[in-house]
C-alpha cells in the first residue's frame, strides 16, 4: 500500500516571513490509481468507460500477461470523427493494439502499429448515444501499463445565414472598413435596421437599448445614440468589426424583438452575445472568443482560425473543427451549478451579482477591471496567498507550463462583469458563473491567491473562487484548505493521473521519468516531507518545472517551482523567482511523492 499525503495546509507570502505560520495536517491512508487487470475481457463483460458531453473520455489499465485484453463499452456523446489512442505510461511499457467496434461487435477499426512505437490510435465515424466497444491489448507479448484517450471531432453544420425570413440583414461583404466608427440607418419593411462600421483598428464596441433607443459605446468611453425617426421600430441590428483585434458586446437590454448579425472580421475578436434577441455571431478571420450563453436561439460560425465556443443548449454552432474539440474548447453550458442549496444561477447574462464563497475576510469590488489574461497563462502566474491550497495552484502552475491553452480554455469572461469556469466532476463537465468580487487584507490586497506576475490578470485568483465552490460545494474558501495532488487534474482537465513514491526508484531512474513526462507534454507535481528541509517547506506541494543532466558531471538536476511565487528560502542567487535547483538525489530525500498528470 501507498500513502498519499494531504498538502496544502499551508499559507503564502502574504505575511513577513518571520510571522507566517506553517502547520502539518494529518496523512490518510488511500490506494493510488488503481491499474490492474480488473476490466472485462470480453464484450458481455465490458467496463462502462463514460464519455464527457465533449466527447471525451480516458482511463489507465495493465496488460498482465499475453492474451491479456480490456474491453470498454461507450456511448458517444457527440455525432463526429471519434480518435482513440492508446498508449504506454511507462518507458518500457506495453507495444498497444487498439480495436474499435460497433454495437454488434463488428470490428470497425484496428492499429498495433506494426510494434514500431509504443502508441496506437484509430478513428472511426461515431453517432450521438450509439454504443461502441473499445479493445485495448498488446502486441507481441507485451505488458505494462497504458493510457487510453478517446475525443470526438464534431461534424460541421451547413453554415447559418444571417437572413431569417422576418427580416432581411446585409452580409458579410456588404461594407467595407471605415476611418473611424460609424453608423447608418437602413429602411426596411418591418422597420429600421441600424449598421455598425468597425475599422482595421483594435475597438470596444459596446451596445445597448433603452426605451427604444440603441446606444454604442466606443472605446475611449465616447457614446452615441440613435433613436428611429418617425416612431419607428428597431426591426435589426448588425455589426461589423472588420479588422484588429475587437471586443464587440450585444449587452442584456438589446430588445428580443431584433434580429442581429455580428461580422467580427479579421484578428482576434472576443464577441459576447448577451441578447434575448435571436442572433447571427460570425467569428470570421483569426482566432475568436464567441460567447453566446443565454438570450436567444443563436447561430455562431467559427470560420478561420482556432476559436473558443461558449454557447448554450439552445443555440446552434457551425464550422467547429476537429483540433478546436480536441482542445476542448467547445463548451455547451446546459445550466450553471448553484454556489448553495438555496441559490440558483441564471443563464442570462444581465450583470447580476453572483454568491461568494465564505471568507474570513471582507469581498471587494476593487478588481473587477482587471483583465482575466493579459500576457498568456505561465507557470509563474501563481502567487499564493494566505490560503492552505498549494496542492491546487501547484497543479495549476503545472498545467500552465505544459498544457496553457487548456488552461486557458477553463474559464472566460462573459462580457457583463462575470465569468464562466469548467471543472469536471468524474470526467463530466459542469460549469459555475462568478464575479471578480474577491477576498481582500485590511490593507486592501488580495487575501487569497494574488494578481499574476505582471500584476494585473485575475485568471489565477477566480480559478481559485471557483475551485471554493466546486470542490466539496460547501461555498468557502475555508474547505479547499489542504487537499491533495492530483485534485487540480481531474478538476481542470477531466482525466486521470499517475501516482508515484520516490523511494520505490532509484533517483536515476526518478529524475528520467519525470523527464519524460514532461518532454510528453504531462504536468508534473511534487509532494514534500512532512517536514522542513532547505530549502523545501515541508508538507508542501510544488510544480516540477525542468529535469535536466549535466554531462560534465554526470548529475541529474530538478528544478521545482514554489507556489508562494518566492523560493521560501535561502537557496541561490535569486529568492523571488520560486525557482529551486536541487540535484536528483536531494529532491528524492526531500519529497515523497510525485504526480502526473495524464491530460
Amino acid at each position: 500500500m501507498q500513502h498519499q499525503t494531504r498538502y496544502g495546509d499551508d499559507v503564502g507570502l502574504c505575511e513577513p516571513l518571520e510571522t507566517r505560520c506553517l502547520f502539518s495536517a494529518p496523512a490518510r491512508v488511500v490506494m493510488p490509481p488503481r491499474i490492474s487487470d480488473d476490466y472485462g475481457n470480453t464484450f458481455a463483460t465490458a467496463s462502462t468507460l463514460t464519455m464527457a458531453t465533449d466527447g471525451s473520455a480516458s482511463t489507465t489499465g495493465r496488460i498482465d500477461y499475453a492474451g491479456d485484453v480490456d474491453v470498454f463499452t461507450v456511448t458517444a456523446t457527440q455525432t463526429g470523427t471519434l480518435t482513440v489512442t492508446m498508449g504506454a505510461t511507462a518507458r518500457r511499457g506495453v507495444d498497444s493494439y487498439l480495436r474499435i467496434y460497433d454495437s454488434t461487435q463488428t470490428l470497425l477499426a484496428e492499429n498495433d502499429d506494426s510494434g514500431g512505437t509504443l502508441d496506437s490510435f484509430a478513428t472511426v465515424s461515431v453517432t450521438a448515444g450509439a454504443v461502441y466497444y473499445v479493445q485495448a491489448s498488446a502486441y507481441r507479448r507485451s505488458v505494462g501499463t497504458y493510457a487510453v484517450k478517446l475525443s470526438t471531432a464534431v461534424t460541421p453544420t451547413p453554415t447559418p445565414t444571417p437572413s431569417p425570413a422576418s427580416v432581411t440583414l446585409p452580409g458579410a461583404d456588404a461594407y467595407t472598413a471605415q476611418q473611424t466608427v460609424t453608423a447608418q440607418l437602413l429602411t426596411a419593411d418591418a422597420g429600421v435596421i441600424l449598421v455598425v462600421l468597425g475599422t482595421d483598428a483594435s475597438e470596444l464596441l459596446t451596445l445597448s437599448e433603452s426605451s427604444g433607443t440603441i446606444s454604442l459605446a466606443v472605446t475611449g468611453g465616447t457614446t452615441t445614440t440613435w433613436s428611429v425617426p418617425d416612431s419607428g421600430t428597431f426591426v435589426g441590428l448588425v455589426v461589423y468589426g472588420f479588422g484588429g483585434n475587437d471586443t464587440i458586446t450585444l449587452t442584456y437590454s438589446l430588445s428580443s424583438n431584433l434580429v442581429e448579425a455580428v461580422y467580427a472580421g479579421a484578428g482576434g475578436d472576443s464577441v459576447y452575445e448577451n441578447s434575448a434577441a435571436v442572433a447571427y455571431v460570425y467569428g470570421q478571420d483569426g482566432a475568436d472568443l464567441l460567447v453566446a450563453v443565454g438570450g436567444g436561439a443563436d447561430h455562431v460560425y467559427g470560420g478561420a482560425g482556432a476559436d473558443s465556443f461558449w454557447a448554450d443548449s439552445t443555440d446552434s454552432l457551425a464550422d467547429v473543427e476537429s483540433a478546436e474539440t480536441a482542445a476542448k474548447s467547445v463548451h455547451r453550458i446546459t445550466s450553471f451549478t448553484a454556489a448553495t442549496r438555496s441559490s440558483s444561477v441564471s443563464l442570462e447574462i444581465a450583470g447580476q451579482d453572483m454568491v461568494d464563497p465564505t471568507s474570513s475576510y471582507t469581498h471587494s469590488s476593487a478588481f473587477t477591471s482587471q483583465p482575466l489574461f493579459a500576457d498568456g497563462v505561465q507557470y509563474n502566474d501563481i502567487n499564493q496567498g494566505n490560503l492552505g491550497d498549494c496542492y491546487f495552484l501547484a497543479g495549476l502552475s503545472a498545467l500552465a507550463q505544459t498544457d496553457s491553452a487548456l488552461v486557458n480554455q477553463s474559464i472566460t469572461a462573459l462580457g457583463d462583469g462575470t465569468y464562466a469556469v469548467r471543472f469536471y466532476r468524474n470526467g463530466v463537465e459542469c460549469y459555475y458563473r462568478i464575479d471578480a468580487q474577491l477576498p481582500v487584507t485590511a490593507s486592501g490586497s488580495l487575501a487569497y491567491a494574488g494578481l499574476t506576475r505582471n500584476g494585473s490578470e485575475l485568471w489565477v485568483a477566480l480559478l481559485e473562487k471557483a475551485f471554493a465552490q466546486f470542490r466539496s460545494g460547501q461555498n468557502s474558501y475555508a474547505s479547499i484548505e489542504g487537499g491533495y495532488l492530483d485534485e487540480a487534474y481531474t478538476a481542470l482537465t477531466g482525466m486521470s493521473y499517475t501516482y508515484c513514491s520516490t523511494q520505490g526508484l532509484s533517483a536515476t531512474a526518478l529524475a528520467q521519468r519525470m523527464q519524460a513526462a514532461l518532454a510528453a507534454g504531462h504536468a508534473v507535481t511534487a509532494g514534500s516531507t512532512t517536514t522542513d528541509n532547505n530549502p523545501i517547506v515541508g508538507n508542501h506541494a510544488y510544480e516540477v518545472h525542468a529535469v535536466e543532466y549535466d554531462s560534465a558531471t554526470g548529475t541529474w538536476y530538478v528544478t521545482v517551482y514554489n507556489p508562494w511565487g518566492v523560493d521560501g528560502a535561502t537557496w541561490d542567487s535569486n529568492a523571488s523567482d520560486g525557482l529551486l535547483r536541487l540535484s536528483a538525489s536531494q529532491f528524492q530525500s526531500r519529497f515523497s511523492s510525485i504526480e502526473t498528470a495524464l491530460a
